[in-house]
């Protein structure tokens, strides 16, 4: 075992309800947001579950760096954590320039759509248009959209050739699972099986 203090926390919230799997830890940390495994409570509300303040995580890999080797920090992600390549990456980095990682990981938005479905589905966010038209058009594999903007309107891919679903809150209190688009923040769309 080491001595040296955890410097980076790589925290994923339950992919149904991330708010209330929040992560505490003691000390002063830096608090990020990242929404690339899915959508996630804005800044604000997590400023105030946590009692700190939260910031969206940068895009770019040498921003990201810069912020992680300044200050411990929380990285807050949506789901299982280590499932994006560019969190594998970032944790593998960071732990060849030194700096001692704690992964925290949680069920993911494709295990619990899992269950619909017969098969685990492929992720994409509703803004990959050309990913979910290449995937609906070609593959045969389930697939789940999930909005990543308050502008997603995911009803646009709906394919007479599959079979689909409507998903919200899944793993929550307010957990949906129909055939009629829900009125919701979170809302996932789970193309099942082509019928053709």
């Amino acid at each position: 075992m080491t001595n040296t203090p955890i410097e980076f926390v790589l925290a994923g919230c339950h992919a149904g309800h991330p708010l209330d799997d929040l992560p505490a830890l003691p000390g002063d940390w830096c608090w990020f947001v990242d929404r690339w495994t899915g959508p996630m409570p804005s800044t604000a509300e997590l400023a105030d579950k946590l009692g700190a303040p939260v910031l969206d995580w940068p895009l770019s890999f040498d921003e990201q760096m810069s912020c992680a080797l300044t200050a411990p920090c929380v990285l807050l992600v949506r789901g299982d954590p280590l499932v994006a390549t560019p969190h594998r990456h970032l944790v593998d980095a960071l732990k060849s320039a030194g700096k001692r990682v704690m992964v925290r990981r949680r069920i993911g938005i494709a295990e619990l759509a899992a269950e619909f479905a017969p098969a685990k589905p492929r992720v994409l966010p509703g803004s990959a248009e050309a990913k979910i038209a290449e995937h609906l058009s070609e593959q045969k594999g389930p697939l789940l959209v999930v909005s990543d903007s308050d502008e997603s309107d995911l009803s646009r891919y709906l394919d007479e050739r599959w079979k689909h679903l409507w998903l919200s809150h899944l793993g929550g209190e307010k957990i949906f699972v129909g055939r009629h688009q829900p009125r919701s923040e979170l809302l996932s769309l789970l193309f099942i099986e082509r019928s053709d």
